[in-house]
């Protein structure tokens, strides 16, 4: 009896055993992607809004009405064509009528326009509305100050014609759908059905390449081929391995073959690009992505403009960007990052030290005296706390002032952040990465007072006055003057400091072909990745 019992047990952990050892090192046969990233920091519902940590299963399990290739080139994708009226306001768009939502249901025109709706209500709490609300009527309903959402800009002229109408041209309307999450529309079906819990795996419908197959929270998600996927469909299951910071942990599971790829440790950057076979797989993708620091402009000493700029001019960049991070961002002191339209290396930063020292003398800190210990609030992360630290070491060298610094966990700070919108602070740790390649997104999306997503509570009547312009404006060159006037006023009023341009460095191994980042160099898609053994 004791015998048969051992026997039993033997078997269920040598099963066991055998199971991980599936789960670590797939059969060469099998085509397994394994990849580690962080649990979702909000619903995986394009209605809700997209973050750096959501956007990106997003991207794999949802299509909009069109793409942008690697090469920028906009191309249909949900639509087989489109119209725009002579104003430059109405776009009509012809759907196509193969794509279906992952149970075998159609999608049409009705799921854009319940989708939108959806977004733009207030109760949805949509944190990413900032293209959104350019449909006509949208920031009055999103505001709640009008409550029928038929009187939205969006109207389904049947059920493969969508018609779109802004509250003005917008150049940058087309890019945005083919990029931004937030123009993707959900199955209304099953949100009307399954409510705030239709993104669980048991309940989640899709019409992007892959579905969700299992999700067990803050461990693993496991997606797979979408048998209703109209295009060529994916061939390779993605096991996504969940840790809060894989920035830091990713590396190990990589050397010992747990993983297909990996962040690349920021501290580590120089080792790796030394190392005999480390170094041939790692890669950088350059993101269109701002990491700067927020000021609340209400609260002393901030308040000053003159103190913001005295930190502002004294952030040696090359030396946060090259030395603390070891090359893992470039120096940037505008928002827009290079390459898009209104991004400027022309702004008004000069004098350094000497400049940033007279500054606080004329607010009434002479080298630094009076000044108050103030406190910046980071995510407690492995590169934020490099960060952190270095910021505290310059400045206290070149103004004397003591920055104390204060960690939270990742879902901690965001919580901290989201209640800094009525309530004080001195500096925080910010970053925001371009979806579409356009200046619309740094600005009007993201600095604006109307949408203001640091809380950094500054309003500027010129700048919004010219971001508003380049907004509508058409032209490519008039649209590129009025972002570089608005980074201008940034610059010298200071409610941010932009420092760093990031580039993402990661490991991937020789057999995984087909790996893309997205335009902005941090949505993984996975559709096309094949396991060569």
């Amino acid at each position: 009896m004791r015998n048969g019992i051992r026997l039993l047990l033997l078997a269920v952990l040598v099963a066991a055993l055998g199971a991980t050892l599936v789960n670590a090192a797939p059969a060469p046969s099998e085509q397994v992607f394994r990849y580690p990233f962080r649990e979702p920091d909000q619903a995986i519902d394009p209605t809700k809004g997209a973050t750096l940590f959501n956007g990106h299963y997003m991207a794999n399990l949802f299509e909009g009405l069109a793409e942008a290739g690697l090469d920028g080139k906009i191309t249909m994708l949900g639509a087989t064509a489109h119209k725009v009226s002579d104003d430059r306001r109405t776009y009509t768009f012809t759907l196509r009528k193969d794509i279906k939502w992952s149970d075998g249901t159609a999608v049409t025109a009705h799921d854009y326009v319940f989708s939108y709706q959806r977004a733009l209500d207030p109760k949805t709490a949509n944190i990413n509305v900032s293209s959104l609300v350019e449909l006509k009527n949208g920031k009055a309903f999103n505001g709640g100050q009008l409550k029928d959402p038929n009187q939205l800009g969006v109207k389904a002229l049947d059920d493969y014609t969508l018609q779109i109408t802004l509250e003005g041209p917008a150049g940058w309307f087309l890019r945005a759908i083919a990029v931004d999450t937030a123009w993707f529309p959900v199955p209304r079906h099953a949100v009307t059905r399954h409510g705030e819990k239709w993104t669980e795996a048991e309940n989640i419908v899709a019409n992007g390449p892959f579905t969700i197959q299992s999700w067990r929270h803050d461990q693993q998600m496991v997606l797979v081929p979408n048998p209703q996927y109209w295009r060529d469909k994916p061939v390779v299951r993605v096991l996504i391995t969940m840790t809060n910071d894989p920035s830091s942990t990713s590396l190990p599971a990589y050397e010992t073959g747990e993983v297909d790829w990996a962040w690349a440790p920021l501290t580590q950057l120089n080792q790796l690009r030394q190392h005999p076979v480390l170094s041939k797989e790692l890669k950088f993708a350059t993101q269109t992505a701002t990491w700067f620091t927020v000021f609340d402009v209400t609260t002393p000493p901030f308040s000053d403009a003159r103190v913001r700029r005295a930190f502002y001019v004294t952030l040696d960049r090359q030396r946060l960007t090259q030395g603390f991070l070891q090359g893992a961002y470039r120096p940037a002191a505008s928002l827009i990052p290079p390459g898009q339209p209104g991004h400027t290396d022309k702004l008004p930063m000069a004098g350094g030290v000497q400049e940033g020292r007279r500054l606080m003398a004329e607010a009434g800190f002479p080298d630094g005296r009076g000044f108050p210990t103030v406190t910046y609030t980071t995510p407690n992360l492995a590169e934020d706390r490099v960060v952190a630290e270095a910021l505290q070491q310059m400045w206290k060298q070149a103004l004397n002032v003591n920055l104390q610094i204060e960690l939270l966990e990742r879902r901690a700070f965001q919580s901290w952040r989201a209640a800094r919108r009525t309530q004080p602070y001195h500096l925080h740790y910010g970053g925001w990465t371009g979806l579409s390649g356009d200046p619309v997104e740094f600005h009007n999306g993201m600095l604006s007072s109307v949408v203001d997503r640091q809380n950094h509570k500054w309003r500027n009547g010129r700048y919004e006055e010219w971001i508003g312009r380049g907004a509508m404006e058409l032209d490519v060159q008039k649209r590129a003057d009025f972002y570089q006037r608005a980074e201008q006023i940034v610059a010298q009023d200071v409610p941010v400091i932009p420092w760093g341009y990031k580039v993402k460095p990661y490991l991937i191994k020789p057999h995984v072909r087909g790996f893309e980042t997205g335009l902005n160099g941090y949505i993984d898609l996975f559709r096309k990745i094949r396991i060569v053994r």
